[in-house]
Formats: structure tokens, C-alpha cells, sequence
């Protein structure tokens, strides 16, 4: 967090927070109120401010007052950088990944150092062409064809797992509408 946030939350403790009113969508972008926030100093502001709590709760901490996030699918979107390296959608750096996961339709998930996180839609392509499998994983539904999904992504070789996109907030223990209290 920045240092002014911690200032601000040791001079006004008490300070109610807020939910409902800042989204995280499925390509990454933050919509307050509905309305994308697209001012660079804000994106900053909000990615370098954005963390979760004890309780699954994903916030952006906006000075002394917490922001929580209702979330649209997951913590994180997962994209692809210019330089080829994976990152959040708050620009940090994947360096561990612990496993991949595909829904019913067909969206791909990874996990992280960072946590649980969908995968941006446009970079979608390209980490399909690192996956052993494919076709005939698609084609089966099902990852009972002897032959297995795997991911093989710099040094990692992760076999991917059927999951419903229902069970990813109970698994990973996050909360898509968080509440204030």
C-alpha cells in the first residue's frame, strides 16, 4: 500500500467502507458506478491500493476508507505483457504458476503466487498454442480420454483441470460480492 494510505488509515481508523460501488470486470478493467475508470493515475492508484482480506473479500483501500470489489469472475485477470511475461491485471508479475484450470465454457483459469485468476480473453490464443491436448480435450468435454490438457508455459508443465465456474469462489475461497461488516 502506499504510504500516503497508511497514513490516512492511522489518522482516521474509524472510517466506514463502502460496497457496491467498484467492479472488477472480466478483461481487467475497473467501473465505478458503472463507468470505467480510465484516468492513468487512478488505474495506478487502485492496482497499487488492491489486496484481499481474511475473509475472501477483495478491496481497493482508498485512503483511510475500504473499497471492496464486486468481482465479475475472478481476484485477478491474468494477461500476457508486451515483453511475453504473465501479469495480473494490476501489472505484478507472475513468477509461480500452481495450476490451471478450464470451465464449461471453455475460459481458462490460472493460479498463481497471486491467487486464483481468469485469463484475459485476448490472450486466450496465444496460451492455447502452449497447451498439449487441445483438440481432443474440446472435442471430449471431459478429461477421461487418457489423453491429458497440459499447459507448458516457460518452465512450467501444468496439467489443466475441468472445473465449473460456479465452485472456482468456494474453492479459492473469495467472495464475488463482498459486503461491508
Amino acid at each position: 500500500m502506499d504510504d500516503q494510505v497508511l497514513s490516512a488509515m492511522a489518522k482516521w481508523p474509524q472510517v466506514p467502507a463502502l460496497s457496491g460501488w467498484l467492479r472488477l470486470d472480466r478483461r481487467g478493467a475497473w467501473l465505478l458506478r458503472g463507468r470505467a475508470v480510465s484516468h492513468a493515475n487512478s488505474l495506478r492508484y487502485i492496482a497499487g491500493n488492491y489486496q484481499g482480506d481474511d475473509a475472501g473479500r477483495f478491496f481497493f483501500q482508498n485512503g483511510p476508507q475500504r473499497v471492496f470489489v464486486t468481482l465479475d469472475a475472478t481476484p485477478w485477470i491474468y494477461m500476457l505483457a508486451a515483453d511475453g511475461q504473465l501479469r495480473t491485471h494490476t501489472g505484478l508479475q507472475v513468477s509461480q504458476l500452481l495450476a490451471a484450470l478450464i470451465d464449461e465454457d471453455s475460459q481458462l483459469y490460472l493460479v498463481s503466487e497471486h491467487g486464483v485468476g481468469l485469463v484475459h480473453d485476448g490472450d486466450l490464443a496465444a496460451l492455447a498454442e502452449h497447451m498439449e491436448g487441445l483438440n481432443e480435450q474440446l472435442e471430449a468435454r471431459t478429461s477421461s480420454t487418457g489423453t491429458p490438457l497440459v499447459l507448458k508455459w516457460q518452465q512450467f508443465n501444468i496439467t489443466v483441470e475441468w472445473v465449473s465456474a460456479h465452485s472456482l469462489a468456494g474453492r479459492f475461497g473469495f467472495q464475488k460480492n463482498p459486503q461491508c461488516g
